[in-house]
């Protein structure tokens, strides 16, 4: 209950869907930052889920000091995973890493 109430703010659409697929054709990496926690991060996962047909297998990666998760080009980095906000130096913490 409290999960379906907190993930009600995630707004994924017909939109997000598309965009993530015509990402996903350049094969380029693609890097996804989220200022969040890990109940919305397991929402957005089930979302790319659902809009390319399949689970996937995300496997976790640490460079430097940075963690991260990462399927195949696309790499998820969390603040809460690298115990840093985005305004904290989370953007900073990952130039200094890839």
């Amino acid at each position: 209950m409290l999960a379906a109430a907190w993930n009600s703010l995630i707004a994924w659409n017909s939109d997000s869907t598309n965009r993530f697929l015509y990402l996903l054709t350049l094969n380029k990496p693609i890097f996804l930052i989220s200022n969040t926690n890990p109940l919305n991060i397991e929402k957005i996962k089930s979302e790319m889920a659902n809009a390319i047909g399949e689970a996937w297998q995300w496997q976790k990666h640490k460079k430097g000091l940075c963690q991260f998760q990462t399927h195949d080009n696309v790499n998820l980095i969390t603040s809460y995973e690298n115990k840093v906000f985005k305004t904290e130096g989370l953007i900073e913490k990952l130039v200094s890493n890839f």
